[in-house]
């Protein structure tokens, strides 16, 4: 971490070397502690009253979640800020693109630095389930950095688009599926595999809910047909582009 006078190294932290102490204990203290921690970090965090969406479900851009505040989280809003900006980095002052990577990202020869590996014992899949939950919840507008083109939810977006016409792309529209192994968000592309391999998983576990969803042993045992008819088994049944629509919003509103 970098303040504005000193470099501050994080892996110094408290929380870091209690993460490493945690990772060296046996498994079933470890288990222990480590819920521990996450109830701790979660009664600290701020939330914002719940309730009901205003129509079922959030829109394609994340607005109509909460009714008395319908565009909060929505895309194309602005950023929330907590400190006063200084500067916006100028193009110009960017770093070389070719050099960063090398500096950062370009692994040692193994011959001259042996790779270790992580010493809490993180997987790497860690750290590309951060990026996609980086690249859920940011996007910074080309031209205007004050204003977040995704929307501020954990819902997929990347996944699914923050639009109605990003949506449109992925979907099949037939039975709440989405297209096989595709996803809204280009920038994705540019990640590590496994990244794109999360985001193919989270795919195709949407199909297979999805197609869970019309089953006789959901639909209709334990939903009374609600994906398929008016209101019961008896009732008129929905048109196609309303099971569609159902299937969707259930699986992309609950499934996140």
């Amino acid at each position: 971490m970098v303040s504005k006078d000193t470099a501050v190294d994080d892996r110094k932290f408290p929380p870091t070397k209690t993460l490493q102490l945690v990772a060296s204990l046996p498994k079933e203290q470890a288990d222990k502690l480590t819920g521990q921690l996450f109830m701790s970090i979660w009664d600290d965090l701020p939330k914002t009253n719940r309730q009901y969406p205003a129509m079922g479900h959030r829109a394609a851009d994340g607005s109509n979640y909460y009714i008395s505040k319908q565009n909060l989280g929505a895309a194309n809003t602005p950023y929330a800020r907590t400190v006063t900006t200084s500067h916006f980095p100028i193009k110009s002052e960017l770093p070389d693109a070719g050099q960063l990577f090398d500096d950062l990202m370009k692994r040692p020869d193994e011959s001259e630095v042996p790779f270790e590996g992580n010493k809490s014992g993180v997987n790497m899949l860690l750290h590309s389930m951060a990026s996609v939950i980086t690249h859920d919840i940011f996007k910074t507008k080309a031209g205007d950095p004050t204003i977040n083109q995704t929307t501020s939810y954990l819902d997929l977006s990347c996944l699914y688009g923050a639009t109605k016409e990003e949506q449109a792309q992925v979907r099949t529209g037939v039975d709440g599926l989405i297209k096989p192994d595709v996803f809204s968000d280009a920038r994705l592309q540019f990640q590590l595999p496994s990244t794109v391999f999360l985001l193919i998983l989270f795919s195709r576990n949407h199909n297979y809910i999805a197609k869970k969803l019309l089953t006789d042993e959901v639909n209709a045992g334990q939903e009374n047909y609600r994906f398929t008819h008016l209101a019961g088994k008896d009732s008129p049944r929905l048109s196609a582009e309303r099971t569609d629509e159902l299937v969707f919003q259930t699986f992309d509103y609950f499934g996140c």
